[in-house]
């Protein structure tokens, strides 16, 4: 299982993550101020198949589903397996380990 952080990009140069058992996520500057740059939220991410943008898949469907000279086909709007298949993974399947 992984984990998502909210609205959180990789941290740079001098900067801690602390994540705490109750999901709470702080930013900190690796130095001995500790100042705390953001805080935000951890959630656990079940396994899981490859994730990808649904958002692009709709408008794909969307675009597919106008009109064409004013005659509609109701296969224009399938997104096929191969759709699909060529669409960006954003992030990779995380299947489920053995014995859970």
């Amino acid at each position: 299982m992984g984990i998502y952080i909210k609205g959180m990009e990789m941290p740079t140069g001098g900067r801690i993550l602390i994540i705490f058992p109750s999901g709470r996520v702080l930013e900190v500057s690796a130095d001995a101020t500790q100042d705390i740059f953001r805080e935000t939220q951890a959630f656990p991410v079940p396994p899981h198949g490859r994730l990808g943008d649904l958002d692009e898949l709709y408008k794909e469907a969307f675009k597919r589903s106008e009109t064409k000279d004013g005659y509609y086909d109701c296969l224009d709007p399938v997104i096929s397996c191969y759709t699909i298949e060529d669409a960006p993974t954003i992030i990779p399947a995380e299947p489920a380990e053995d014995g859970q």
